[in-house]
C-alpha cells in the first residue's frame, strides 16, 4: 500500500543548456567560511615560526663556530641563564622593558668590575 502524501510538489525540468562564460558563485557554508577566514592568519604564524628557526639556526652556527675556534670557554649553568624574549614577545607591537631587578644587577656588575 502506498502511502499518501498531501502534497505533491512539481518542480520545472532543468533547462539542458547553461549560461556560457559565466559561473555563478558558488554558496559555501559558514564552517567553509571560517577556515577561509582563519587559513591567512595561521600562514602568518607559520611564517614567523620559520624566521624564528631561522633565527635559531643561525644563531647555533655561529656558536657552533666560535665554539670550535676556542671563542667560548666558560660554560654557564641553565638555570642562570634569563630568557626574556619569548615567542610570544617577538610579535609585533610588543613593547619590552628592562625588569625590576635589572637596576641592582647593573650596579652589581659595575662594582664587581671596578674592583
Amino acid at each position: 500500500m502506498k502511502k499518501h502524501r498531501p502534497f505533491d510538489i512539481e518542480l520545472p525540468d532543468d533547462p539542458e543548456t547553461f549560461p556560457v562564460g559565466k559561473e555563478e558563485p558558488s554558496r559555501r557554508s559558514l564552517m567553509a567560511a571560517a577556515i577561509t577566514e582563519n587559513a591567512e592568519p595561521l600562514r602568518d604564524r607559520r611564517a614567523v615560526e620559520a624566521a624564528i628557526r631561522a633565527e635559531n639556526d643561525t644563531l647555533a652556527a655561529e656558536h657552533v663556530r666560535m665554539k670550535q675556534l676556542g671563542l667560548i670557554v666558560d660554560l654557564i649553568p641553565l638555570d642562570q641563564v634569563e630568557a626574556w624574549t619569548l615567542t610570544r614577545d617577538r610579535a609585533r607591537g610588543m613593547t619590552w622593558r628592562w625588569p625590576n631587578w635589572w637596576p641592582r644587577c647593573a650596579t652589581s656588575v659595575c662594582q664587581i668590575r671596578s674592583g
